[in-house]
């Protein structure tokens, strides 16, 4: 089993454990107070480029069947 445990280093939560509940542990911590002072084995984290791509992104404009923008 495994669970939420404080960093010693940031203070921020990591995981300890068997492993195989990694994902279940980082669901349930808040946004901005993971550790990443070790990995997170399974786990995607989204670097902050990319994060700060999607958000940059323009919606694509479709067009109605007559060629007008909805």
């Amino acid at each position: 089993m495994c669970v939420k445990v404080p960093c010693r280093r940031c203070r921020k939560f990591t995981w300890s454990g068997c492993g195989k509940h990694v994902q279940s542990v980082y669901d349930n911590i808040e946004k901005g107070n993971h550790c990443m002072c070790q990995a997170w084995p399974g786990i995607v984290i989204p670097s902050v480029t990319q994060t700060t791509d999607l958000l940059n992104q323009q919606p694509v404009a479709s067009a109605s069947s007559n060629g007008e923008q909805i």
